[in-house]
């Protein structure tokens, strides 16, 4: 619980999004800021009275045309939806959301994924399509390396539940991590470039959570791609951009990888007859390993909202 702050009157709230649910949002942020004006976007919309956006991939130009802007609210937990033409003019900060439930949600994703190639759903869904029963006795989680790249909250949290199923469990983190830290209790730690190509030989199923940077675009590549063990399996809920597509499709294609899950595309949807749309080894879900839920993440974008409010001072 937050205290109850006390905004001056007429603050107004603007919201973008597609994808959330407006009407929860309104209810959780109007119990916590009663004077909130929340108004949902539309072309006769005054730019000169939004104080704030609370926004999702808001359409091109949107938010530079709001003069009296005094922050962006992201309601995703990455920010490079508000990149380029999609963000506010320079001087406005954008506000990275945090929802104490994103992680969580994050990690039962991730462990679905590692699951569905673990106990090799996408083989005897092959099979059935087939009309064959074929009998294989499975292996357990303890004979199962899981590499997961990203080690961030989402990365660890995402770890950290795998572990406790069994897998052996590696995590690769651009700069080194201190392995004895409580936190990264059972897991195998990696770092640097050569760390990543030797994690990437040990792994059956290789997951990736980065953030999405000049350094970790197109990381999966042929080059990484190739380290992986015959028959291994990806899992992709960083961003597509992490993805060589075509150095994918062709690891695939070969069979020296078995299968792929995405949840994030380069393009979000690819275009008809995209590989990814129609590849019988690639498993696509509409970007939904987390999301925002305003139950949860409504109080942190509050006390943004009054922060920068009474910074404003009396007008």
């Amino acid at each position: 619980m937050i205290d109850r702050p006390e905004p001056r009157e007429g603050a107004r709230v603007l919201f973008i999004s597609d994808y959330d649910d407006p009407n929860a949002w309104r209810r959780e942020l109007s119990a916590l800021l009663p004077g909130l004006d929340f108004v949902l976007w539309s072309p006769d919309i005054i730019p000169e009275l939004v104080d704030f956006a609370l926004a999702y991939k808001p359409p091109a130009g949107l938010l530079k045309r709001l003069p009296n802007l005094q922050a962006v609210l992201s309601l995703a937990a990455g920010l490079d939806h508000l990149e380029g033409d999609r963000g506010p003019q320079p001087h406005v900060p954008i506000v990275k959301l945090e929802d104490p439930g994103f992680a969580r949600i994050m990690a039962e994703y991730v462990l679905a994924a590692v699951l569905r190639h673990h106990r090799e759903f996408p083989r005897y869904a092959e099979l059935q399509s087939r009309s064959l029963w074929t009998f294989e006795a499975p292996l357990p989680a303890s004979a199962r390396r899981v590499g997961i790249i990203g080690l961030g909250q989402m990365g660890l949290a995402s770890a950290r539940l795998l572990r406790q199923v069994g897998f052996k469990v590696s995590a690769w983190s651009r700069t080194a991590r201190n392995p004895d830290e409580p936190a990264f209790e059972g897991l195998t730690l990696m770092s640097g470039a050569a760390g990543l190509l030797d994690m990437a030989a040990e792994t059956d199923i290789l997951v990736c959570l980065l953030p999405l940077t000049v350094e970790t675009s197109g990381i999966i590549d042929e080059g990484l791609l190739s380290r992986l063990p015959q028959g291994a399996a990806l899992v992709n809920v960083g961003r597509g951009q992490h993805i060589v597509a075509d150095a994918l499709v062709s690891a695939l294609d070969r069979g020296s990888l078995a299968g792929a899950t995405l949840d994030v595309l380069e393009r979000e949807p690819p275009p008809a007859g995209d590989p990814l749309w129609t590849h019988p080894k690639i498993f696509v879900t509409p970007h939904v390993a987390t999301f925002p839920r305003p139950e949860t993440a409504a109080a942190a974008v509050a006390r943004s909202i009054e922060r920068f409010w009474r910074a404003a001072g009396p007008t």
